[in-house]
């Protein structure tokens, strides 16, 4: 127990979020759709937080590992890159499961109805855009830091 208890927390937080997310695609059903010029993508929601809990995994290991060749990584560095990057993963989760709503039945069709749908799909697209770009550069936060580990000088033992 001792030795779980000095490991550095942002590597015990990265490991209990991997863990979270496992558990949480048991209980996931349904799919994205995605159109892209002219192919039709289905993805299942579930395939998508397997993928993510294997990205926390990453940085998990990856975060260990530096920690184990007695590399410095900065702890301020670390929480952004964790905080913007799940602010952004939940912020995509909750957008995309307003896009993927049930659609309406055939006597509630109504050209309007239509109308809207397309103009708040738009609105949220440009919002997933945003979001998208902050969680790439969150991701290179997390590339930067490991390099700066590399760069500067061994904690001492």
């Amino acid at each position: 127990m001792t030795k779980i208890t000095q490991m550095p927390r942002i590597v015990l937080t990265y490991g209990i979020t991997a863990l979270i997310i496992l558990l949480t695609s048991l209980f996931v059903k349904g799919s994205i759709d995605i159109a892209l010029h002219d192919t039709y993508f289905v993805i299942a929601k579930v395939y998508i937080i397997i993928v993510i809990a294997l990205l926390f995994v990453l940085f998990t290991l990856t975060t260990w590992g530096i920690n184990k060749m007695s590399r410095r990584l900065s702890s301020a560095l670390n929480w952004l890159h964790y905080g913007l990057t799940m602010l952004s993963l939940v912020t995509i989760v909750v957008l995309m499961n307003k896009v993927t709503s049930p659609p309406s039945t055939y006597r509630d069709y109504s050209v309007y109805d239509d109308i809207e749908n397309y103009e708040s799909q738009m609105s949220i697209n440009e919002w997933l855009a945003i979001i998208g770009v902050v969680l790439i550069i969150s991701q290179l936060l997390f590339l930067i830091n490991i390099i700066r580990a590399f760069i500067i000088k061994r904690k001492s033992l």
